[in-house]
């Protein structure tokens, strides 16, 4: 069964910061916010369902319920709020889900949008999106999904043009030293800490092949590259000289997105990381 999604025009969960997609080949509608610091889902229910008996196929308490839904006789909303957080999942259980996008604003990184989402790894997020590599605001981001069964059979009715899947995950995140490790000499003439800049490229997610742009190093050389502020350590290939760059203050180094998120570096600020060759 393919997955269900959200709906047939672009909609968003208001996050604050950013705005949480939901696309669908629906013809319902959701929205989702941050409502007194819970994920919710804006939930429009049909005349035969009760608040109660929402909310409690959802797992929420009464008194959550209350707090996200406090009555506004001048403001009425036709809409339930209803708690999704404890609902996300990163994968598609039993093939019948609503999958979940997010629309980032500029500062969002994998890292701090994994803490959002509550997953505790950010790889988790990051294999949810084949072929992203950086986060400039206005990208779409699979974020998650919400089990189909939580929605009454009915709920989602009409046939509407849907929106392409996202992109197949056929193998797994590289999670090694790199695959240059085998190429390390270990010499030791060079034991510097080094302001580090990204520089952006698609290689390394899928194959360890972390890169390197770095000043007065021979192109080729492999270096062990250390992050002291977790103990994490990757091997990179020294791959060009580092170009200087118009009105940028001066780097050392440039290590492509996939090693710092080895090294557990999630974000594009600079970095001052540990090199050996």
């Amino acid at each position: 069964m393919k997955p269900a999604y959200l709906p047939g025009v672009k909609s968003c969960w208001m996050i604050g910061i950013g705005l949480l997609a939901a696309l669908a080949g629906l013809a319902q509608a959701k929205e989702v916010l941050l409502k007194q610091q819970t994920l919710v889902i804006r939930y429009l229910p049909d005349s035969t369902e009760t608040s109660q008996a929402v909310y409690r196929r959802f797992g929420m308490s009464d008194s959550l319920f209350l707090l996200l839904n406090k009555a506004d006789s001048l403001h009425p909303d036709p809409y339930w709020y209803i708690s999704a957080s404890p609902h996300l999942q990163p994968a598609c259980q039993g093939g019948s889900c609503v999958y979940l996008y997010y629309q980032t604003n500029a500062g969002d990184d994998f890292g701090k949008l994994s803490r959002l989402f509550g997953y505790s790894d950010p790889f988790e997020l990051k294999a949810m999106n084949v072929g992203v590599e950086s986060l400039p605001a206005g990208t779409v981001l699979h974020v998650g999904h919400l089990p189909l069964q939580l929605f009454p059979a009915g709920h989602f009715k009409g046939a509407m043009a849907q929106p392409a899947e996202p992109a197949a995950n056929t193998q797994p995140l590289y999670r090694g030293l790199g695959a240059y490790q085998s190429e390390y000499k270990a010499v030791k003439t060079v034991t510097q800490v080094a302001k580090t800049g990204v520089f952006k490229s698609l290689g390394g997610w899928y194959d360890g092949k972390y890169y390197l742009l770095a000043t007065d190093v021979p192109a080729g050389t492999v270096l062990k590259v250390s992050n002291q502020a977790n103990g994490l350590s990757v091997f990179a290939k020294v791959v060009g000289a580092l170009p200087a760059i118009k009105g940028e203050k001066p780097l050392q180094a440039r290590l492509n997105s996939a090693a710092r998120a080895a090294l557990g570096i999630w974000d594009e600020q600079e970095h001052e990381l540990l090199y050996e060759d």
